[in-house]
C-alpha cells in the first residue's frame, strides 16, 4: 500500500493487522448496526450483495474510519442522522 493510501486510511481490515483489535472492532460493529441508523442502513445494503460476515467486516472498517476521525480531530462521536 502506498504512503498516500495509508494517510487517507484507504484499504481493508486484513488478517495481517492486530488480530485482537480486529475482533474488538467486529464486535463493536455489531453494536453499531443496532445503535447507529446510518450503520444499520449501510449493513442492510451490504447484506443485499453478500453474506452477513463479510458485511459486518465492511461495517467494522467504516467504524475504524470513524474512530480514526474522532481521535485525529479530538471531537466527540456523533451517531449519523439518516
Amino acid at each position: 500500500m502506498s504512503f498516500e493510501r495509508r494517510e487517507r486510511g484507504v484499504g481493508n481490515i486484513t488478517i495481517r493487522k492486530h488480530a485482537i483489535l480486529r475482533c474488538y472492532f467486529i464486535e463493536a460493529a455489531w453494536m453499531a448496526i443496532r445503535k447507529d441508523p446510518a450503520m444499520t442502513m449501510a449493513y442492510e445494503e451490504y447484506r443485499k450483495r453478500m453474506n452477513g460476515n463479510k458485511a459486518i467486516v465492511k461495517i467494522a472498517r467504516r467504524l475504524v474510519n470513524r474512530v480514526f476521525f474522532v481521535l485525529k480531530r479530538k471531537q466527540e462521536y456523533v451517531n449519523c442522522v439518516v
